[in-house]
């Protein structure tokens, strides 16, 4: 899955590096990978007490999958907050240099 999003990103981005840079990747990725790692976790733990049986490698794959797509749901709406916000505050400074210019005319 992480392999798809890093061929599918969009390059023409200000915030996407041209060319592939690891620390922006990590930098990216790690609150994904360590809430993936936190889920998969808790998940294997009490999917037996749940379920009542055994954990399958079918299981496993289940758990593997659901985790990722939490992940990925939780990054996609921590980013699009992150957005908002930059885009909110770079239009109040925009507003008030506006305003204070045409106070000073």
């Amino acid at each position: 899955m992480i392999l798809l999003d890093v061929l599918g990103r969009d390059i023409t981005t200000k915030y996407s590096p041209q060319k592939f840079d690891w620390k922006y990747f990590w930098n990216d990725n790690a609150p994904r990978f360590l809430l993936n790692i936190i889920i998969t976790a808790v998940s294997i733990r009490f999917i037996g007490d749940i379920i009542h049986q055994q954990i399958t490698q079918f299981y496993a794959l289940i758990i593997g999958v659901i985790s990722d797509k939490i992940a990925i749901s939780v990054k996609q709406r921590k980013d699009k907050l992150n957005v908002d916000t930059l885009f909110e505050s770079e239009t109040n400074t925009h507003s008030e240099t506006d305003t204070h210019t045409e106070t000073t005319k």
